[in-house]
């Protein structure tokens, strides 16, 4: 049983570099003659049949490390929670590895990985006050069993928020809570007090107060608006397609520059292969779905592009005929469609945004950069018959995802679909407009 437990834990160890990886102020370095990682995992299989076969041991193996440029491997052993064995292998046996043990004090491995007071292989103490270090991981128990243990806002981190490298009280004692928050949030948690920033909807709580663009009603009252408002008439020349659902185009929405300074953009930021939500990460956050139905290039009008003041025009357009703050936008996604590339039926509503900050997607505008030759139409596909919105440079075509009596609920008429390019090249734009403030939300790290 000991060697099978030996064998589980440094299977996890094969997962852990040498100190210095770990620790923060060196986290981007790697120091001369540190080996490769097949070199790393060489060493491990050395240690673990030396383990299996030379050594009969009962302590749980919580971590390794491997330092210097010569074959050594250092191991920390818990026992009973409060002492530790460091043993250090250096080459020299017939097996490749010698033997040698000291004693070095741990504390807190309640919290996950068990907390060594000063880092290995040092001799000089007396910097390391171990009171303080002791100290801060008591606060760091209290902080988990008082908070983290009680408060609804942390149910979905409790299981996340734990130490991860055995230097964590020492590296919070050394203030790198403050100098490096990154890193320590991730991997030191419990110690910097942040298991909140673990997982989305503990980092980024609902604002109870937060302001709605849209309450039951408001939705029809933007479209009749739209419809008889004497400027929007004169200038965008909108046509209904559709009252149930509303769906309305825009003509000379943008003007020639403006369509092709957001084709430059996108050319600048380069095009990726588009994608879709995928499945949910423990700490909240969701990954990239790259699928079939789904073959378009988009690039995200952020920094240089977002900033350009012929984008803001463009925002401010919209914001002006939605009466929608353009702030609850998502950042421009600039879209190429090359020829035989299209979109398969979707919607734009996605169900976990309504629990994040800036709320569901409530509102699509979307841009027609350029004509196409020949495909590339917007469909409804739901809608009986189905309508199609041809590409035309400078053209807009607005829907709304969510019903106006429920702004939380989804619209599922307004499905539609980005038909396949025959001939050409389309190149557009979607402004997705959110319930609440969503520049405010990615301001703060919170966006989805």
């Amino acid at each position: 049983k000991t060697r099978e437990r030996i064998s589980i834990q440094l299977s996890h160890s094969l997962l852990n570099f040498h100190w210095h990886q770990y620790d923060p102020q060196h986290q981007h370095h790697t120091n001369d003659g540190d080996p490769p990682t097949i070199m790393r995992l060489v060493d491990s299989v050395f240690l673990f049949l030396f383990f299996v076969h030379g050594h009969q041991a009962s302590e749980q193996v919580t971590v390794m490390a491997r330092g210097g440029t010569t074959s050594s491997f250092s191991s920390f052993f818990v026992i009973n929670n409060e002492i530790s064995s460091e043993r250090a292998f250096k080459g020299g046996s017939s097996l490749g590895v010698t033997f040698q043990e000291t004693i070095v004090p741990v504390v807190g491995a309640d919290l996950g990985m068990a907390q060594i007071l000063h880092p290995p292989g040092s001799n000089n103490h007396n910097d390391i006050d171990e009171l303080q270090v002791r100290q801060l991981v008591a606060e760091a128990r209290h902080y988990v069993q008082t908070v983290v243990q009680i408060e609804p806002r942390y149910e979905k981190v409790r299981q996340l928020c734990r130490n991860l490298h055995p230097g964590c009280a020492f590296f919070a004692f050394k203030g790198e809570c403050t100098n490096n928050p990154d890193w320590m949030e991730e991997n030191c948690a419990p110690m910097c007090q942040s298991c909140h920033e673990l997982h989305m909807e503990a980092k980024c709580p609902l604002d109870p107060n937060a302001r709605h663009a849209w309450y039951p009603g408001d939705q029809t009252r933007m479209w009749e608006r739209i419809t008889s408002d004497l400027g929007i008439q004169l200038r965008y020349q909108p046509t209904v397609l559709s009252d149930d659902p509303w769906i309305v185009v825009f003509e000379n929405f943008l003007n020639a520059t403006e369509a092709q300074t957001l084709i430059e953009h996108g050319a600048t930021i380069g095009y990726h292969r588009s994608a879709d939500v995928g499945v949910e990460l423990p700490d909240g956050t969701y990954t990239d779905l790259v699928n079939q139905g789904r073959t378009s290039e988009n690039a995200w009008c952020e920094d240089e592009c977002f900033d350009d003041p012929i984008t803001q025009v463009i925002m401010q357009r919209m914001e002006y005929v939605t009466g929608i703050p353009a702030t609850n936008s998502e950042s421009l996604q600039l879209l190429r469609y090359k020829p035989g590339q299209f979109y398969q039926r979707h919607h734009d509503f996605i169900d976990f945004l309504s629990e994040r900050m800036e709320g569901p997607r409530i509102l699509t505008v979307f841009l027609y950069l350029n004509d196409v030759e020949e495909g590339g139409e917007t469909r409804f596909t739901d809608l009986h018959p189905p309508l199609k919105v041809k590409p035309k440079q400078g053209r807009a075509v607005l829907w709304a995802s969510v019903k106006d009596e429920d702004p939380f609920a989804k619209d599922r008429r307004t499905h539609h679909d980005a038909m396949r390019v025959i001939q050409g090249v389309k190149y557009g734009a979607n402004a997705w407009f959110h319930l609440r403030d969503t520049q405010g939300a990615v301001a703060i790290g919170c966006g989805a």
